[in-house]
């Protein structure tokens, strides 16, 4: 049976801290990806990733050997609950 890979949503640029913090406090835990924010000087840059250049823009990773999804929206990207 496969498992449901939950997605976390950051929006604050402390995403792989955290990854990290978790998957070092947890046992048969471990990162397999990150993909980064592009550099300031790169051609595919664009203006809402000011401030970004350099941290996670998402991850795959195991906590206990259950997946996660982290993504880090930025400062212009908020996970909104209407609800709330």
């Amino acid at each position: 049976m496969k498992r449901i890979a939950p997605c976390l949503w950051f929006s604050d640029g402390d995403c792989e801290e955290t990854i990290r913090f978790y998957v070092d406090l947890i046992p048969n835990s471990e990162i397999q990806h990150i993909e980064y924010y592009p550099d300031a000087s790169d051609a595919s840059f664009e203006e809402h990733f000011e401030g970004m250049s350099g941290k996670v823009i998402t991850a795959k990773f195991t906590l206990n050997n259950q997946p996660y999804i982290v993504l880090d929206g930025g400062p212009y990207f908020h996970l909104m609950n209407r609800y709330l």
